[in-house]
């Protein structure tokens, strides 16, 4: 192999690679104007025709969805492990109506995924929180909470110490993880079980303590590539 040859291999093994990425912070601001697909969020659809979520006056406009289908966003380009880490997601919500039932599951949730498959869900009915820890097991245990008279605070922690949920600054449960689910981290918010169904406004989602890999550009090849072959030619 020829010394330019060796460097244009070294440079497109480094464009395979990513730059060192730290925790970040991603999330979904609705005063923006526009839905999460357009800030990163992928939408799942199916079950009944439902009502095609809108932002009104900077809120995302929820429902009602359907009981026996999803619609949801989800962002899966993150990575996480509540072993090495917290994750904390704050959402500023208002629960127009939620149902509740006996699996259980709530009409509105938010979840978290890490890499290991292990799972921190938030449910939401209009009259209850609970948090869950698998995709089996039941929840950790249910509060009885009025979600529909305002716009709340809730914070979900995912991390070393467990799963903990806060509402408006008020420590309200928390739980330890269960059996861990299919690897692959991802991060869920909305109508994501087949098992209830929801009538909702979002104001605010912000997800903490996640990393983001940043790909090395082709901007960064070629001048990487220019560099090495300058150094080549001295040589």
């Amino acid at each position: 192999m020829t010394k330019i040859h060796f460097v244009v291999a070294i440079a497109l093994a480094m464009f395979g690679l990513t730059a060192a990425a730290g925790a970040a912070t991603v999330g979904y601001d609705p005063s923006l104007g526009s839905l999460p697909e357009a800030q990163g969020w992928g939408y799942h659809q199916d079950g009944a025709p439902v009502a095609v979520p809108a932002v009104v006056s900077g809120v995302l406009q929820q429902g009602p969805t359907d009981f026996s289908g999803h619609q949801y966003w989800d962002m899966a380009n993150t990575h996480f492990d509540f072993t090495a880490g917290t994750v904390t997601v704050d959402a500023r919500l208002h629960i127009l109506a939620s149902t509740f039932n006996a699996q259980p599951r709530g009409g509105y949730g938010i979840f978290l995924i890490d890499d290991m498959g292990r799972i921190a869900g938030l449910h939401i009915s209009g009259g209850s929180v609970f948090l869950t820890n698998d995709s089996l097991t039941g929840a950790s245990s249910i509060v009885s909470f009025d979600s529909t008279d305002a716009f709340h605070d809730y914070r979900m922690t995912a991390g070393p110490t467990g799963i903990a949920l806060s509402i408006d600054g008020n420590a309200i449960v928390s739980a330890g993880f269960g059996a861990p689910d299919s690897p692959g981290a991802q991060i869920f918010f909305g109508d994501a079980t087949i098992l209830g169904s929801n009538t909702s406004e979002l104001a605010a989602l912000t997800v903490q303590g996640v990393t983001v890999p940043e790909p090395v550009g082709l901007g960064v090849l070629g001048l990487l590539c220019a560099g090495l072959a300058r150094r080549v030619r001295r040589g």
